[in-house]
């Protein structure tokens, strides 16, 4: 649990990383080859690794439904999926 949650809650892992998994599992499993799974995979991993990045340094922001999620990092997730969408 430690190892793929940022605070150690065992709930935690039910809320991103499952959803991470279930889509990266879905786009494979149904659309290995297409175009749209393609920009789905490269979109949350572009994505998220710059959010991850950009709201650790300049997250100061909170959205008001979550004091984790920086809206810096919301914005840098949305430009980094929609460049990797666009430069495929």
């Amino acid at each position: 649990v430690a190892a793929i949650s940022r605070s150690g809650r065992a709930a935690e892992v039910v809320e991103g990383p499952l959803a991470y998994t279930g889509v990266l599992f879905v786009s494979v499993l149904f659309g290995w080859q297409s175009i749209p799974a393609i920009a789905a995979i490269s979109q949350m991993a572009a994505g998220d690794g710059v959010a991850d990045i950009v709201g650790r340094r300049f997250g100061t922001v909170k959205w008001p439904w979550s004091a984790t999620k920086s809206i810096a990092g919301s914005l840098a997730f949305v430009a980094a999926g929609a460049a990797v969408t666009y430069l495929e």
